[in-house]
C-alpha cells in the first residue's frame, strides 16, 4: 500500500543516517517522508557558482563572525593563534563557539580550512575549494538501470580554465578546464539527493584542484569525496548500484551538508536574494589594462615621437650606412644624431637605443607579449609584515601566440601564461602599482626566453622587474623588508619614471 511504501522509505532514510564516512562530521538527520517535497524532476535548471577569492572572505564564513574593534575590548585576553593581546588590533569572534582571535590571524587559518582552530567546529555553512563553473540539470532520455524503467536525471558540470586561488595547492598557477556528466534516478530518493548535491555545488564542495588519479596530471580539476555515477551502464562508476544513494548521502554528511528539506529552503532563499538584487562585489576589479604588442619596436608608440625630420639640405651622412642624408632622413630628439629612416628603423627593431651614443630613444619599450593586467582588491587578506588588512592583487594573463620580429625566434609559437602578484594596499604599495602599470603599458614586464623553473624554451618569462607571487613565505612571498627598494631599482633600470610622473 501507499502507507507501507512511505513507511519503508522512512526506514530507509533513517538507516542512511547511520552511514557517514569515517566519522568526519555529524550525520544529517533525515526527517519523515514529506509529501510536499518535489519527488520528480519537473524542470531543467542551471546553477552558476562563483568561487570566492579566499575561504575567509566567502559569504558562508563572514556572516558567522563578529568583528570587535580595539576600543571595544576591555579584557586581558590573548589571541590563541599569535598570543598577543586582543586589544592591540581588530579582532573577530566566531559566533557559534565564541572563541576570539585577531582578524588577520583567524583569516589566515580559515583560508586553509573554515573551522575554529581551537574546537574544530565548522564555521558557518559548508565552504569548499571548488573553482568557478556551472551545474546544469535535465531529464535524460535514457532509463536508469536498476530502477524499473525510471528515467535518469543528467547533471552536467562545466568548469572553464582559470587560475588557482589562495586556498589551492599552487595559488596563481593555471588549471585546465573540465566537463563532467553524472546521473541520478528520477525517483523520490534521487530528487532528494539532487537537492543536496545542488546545495553542495553552491558551497563549492564537489570539486577541487589536485592531481588526477586517472592521468597523473597536476593542477587538474578533480572530484572531492562526494560520490557520483558518471555512466549509466557498466563499471564501478555506473548503475545498477543499490548502495549508491546511501553512499552518496554519507559522503555529503561527512561534509556537513544538511538534509534535503533544509537544503531546499536555503536554495530557495538564495534564489530569492539573487532575484531581488544584492551586492555584487565578488570581482572587485578596480582596473583592467590591455596591452597590444607592436608589430615592431620601431613602430611602437614609445618610439613614435622620438624623431624630427632633418631640416634643409643637410650635407651630413647617415651614421649607419654612411651614405649622404636624404629628404626622408630623421634626427633623434634626445641626442641629435641623424640617420636614414629605413636604417634607424632596422636598428630600433632590435633595441630602442641610438646606435651611436646608446642613449634611449623615446619612452621605454619592452618586448612583452599581448595580454591583460587586472588589478583587484582582496579584502581582509593582508600581506605578511604590513599592518594593512587588504591587498592589491595583480593578475597578468598572456594568451598563446606567435613570436614577433623582436623576439628570439620570430614566427615560432609560445604557450600562454597566467601570473599573479601581490602588493600591500597602502600608500607605498599604491605608488609602486603606478609604476608597474606604466611598465605593463610599455611592454616591460615579460619577454620570451627559457624558463628557469621548467627549462622550457620559447616560454613567457619575467623580464627582470621584481614581483611577489605569494602573500606569505618563501623567496617570492612576504614579508621582505627590501622588496620595495629592489622593485623600484629594477624599474629605474628600464627607465620607468617615478610614481607621480606615471599617473
Amino acid at each position: 500500500t501507499t502507507q507501507e511504501t512511505m513507511d519503508q522509505l522512512q526506514q530507509l532514510m533513517l538507516g542512511m543516517s547511520g552511514g557517514g564516512m569515517g566519522g568526519a562530521g555529524p550525520l544529517a538527520s533525515y526527517p519523515a517522508f514529506n509529501p510536499q517535497f518535489p519527488h520528480k524532476l519537473t524542470s531543467s535548471d542551471c546553477i552558476t557558482y562563483k568561487a570566492p577569492h579566499s575561504l575567509s572572505s566567502s559569504t558562508n564564513v563572514t556572516r558567522s563572525l563578529s568583528t570587535i574593534k580595539p576600543q571595544a575590548q576591555h579584557s586581558s585576553e590573548n589571541c590563541t593563534i599569535c598570543w598577543d593581546p586582543l586589544s592591540k588590533e581588530t579582532s573577530a569572534k566566531i559566533n557559534a563557539c565564541c572563541h576570539k582571535f585577531h582578524q588577520r590571524c583567524i583569516d589566515e587559518c580559515l583560508n586553509r580550512e573554515p573551522k575554529c582552530p581551537i574546537c574544530r567546529l565548522p564555521i558557518g555553512e559548508p565552504q569548499g575549494p571548488c573553482p568557478s563553473g556551472s551545474m546544469t540539470i535535465a531529464l535524460s532520455h535514457f532509463a536508469c538501470p536498476g530502477y524499473n524503467n525510471t528515467k535518469a536525471i543528467q547533471i552536467e558540470y562545466d568548469l572553464p580554465i582559470g587560475t588557482q586561488s589562495l586556498y589551492h595547492d599552487t595559488p596563481g598557477q593555471k588549471y585546465m578546464p573540465t566537463y563532467r556528466i553524472a546521473f541520478l534516478p528520477d525517483t523520490d530518493e534521487g530528487c532528494r539527493l539532487l537537492t543536496r548535491l545542488k546545495y553542495a555545488w553552491t558551497c563549492g564542495l564537489l570539486f577541487t584542484v589536485g592531481t588526477s588519479l586517472t592521468t597523473g596530471m597536476t593542477n587538474a580539476i578533480v572530484w572531492t569525496s562526494v560520490h557520483h555515477k558518471t555512466s549509466l551502464w557498466g563499471g564501478p562508476y555506473s548503475f545498477p548500484d543499490p548502495n549508491y544513494v546511501a553512499n552518496c548521502n554519507g559522503s555529503l554528511d561527512a561534509l556537513y551538508v544538511p538534509d534535503a528539506e533544509i537544503c531546499l529552503q536555503r536554495l530557495r532563499k538564495t534564489a530569492s536574494t539573487s532575484d531581488d538584487g544584492g551586492d555584487d562585489d565578488d570581482d572587485d576589479i578596480a582596473e583592467e589594462i590591455i596591452y597590444d604588442a607592436p608589430t615592431s619596436l620601431s613602430s611602437s608608440l614609445a618610439a613614435a615621437g622620438a624623431f624630427t625630420p632633418v631640416q634643409g639640405n643637410s650635407s651630413g651622412e647617415c651614421a649607419i650606412c654612411l651614405d649622404p642624408l636624404s629628404e626622408t632622413s630623421v634626427q633623434i630628439h634626445k641626442c641629435s644624431h641623424m640617420f636614414h629612416r629605413k636604417c634607424i628603423d632596422n636598428c630600433l627593431d632590435r633595441e630602442l637605443l641610438c646606435p651611436v651614443c646608446r642613449s634611449s630613444v623615446g619612452e621605454p619599450q619592452g618586448k612583452s607579449l599581448s595580454g591583460s593586467m587586472k588589478i583587484k582588491k582582496l579584502k581582509q587578506q593582508g600581506c605578511s609584515g604590513f599592518e594593512c588588512t587588504d591587498t592589491i592583487q595583480i593578475e597578468y594573463h598572456i594568451p598563446p601566440g606567435t613570436q614577433l620580429s623582436y623576439h628570439e625566434n620570430p614566427g615560432i609559437p609560445y604557450e600562454g601564461t597566467v601570473r599573479i602578484a601581490y602588493l600591500p594596499l597602502n600608500n607605498e604599495g599604491t605608488r609602486l602599482l603606478n609604476r608597474l602599470k606604466f611598465a605593463w603599458k610599455h611592454g616591460l614586464v615579460f619577454k620570451i626566453g627559457t624558463s628557469l623553473a621548467t627549462g622550457a624554451s620559447n616560454a613567457v618569462v619575467w623580464a627582470g622587474i621584481h614581483h611577489k607571487t605569494k602573500l606569505r613565505g618563501g623567496a617570492y612571498g612576504f614579508p621582505d623588508n627590501r622588496y620595495f627598494a629592489k622593485c623600484h631599482e629594477s624599474l629605474d633600470e628600464v627607465g620607468v619614471p617615478n610614481s607621480d610622473a606615471c599617473e
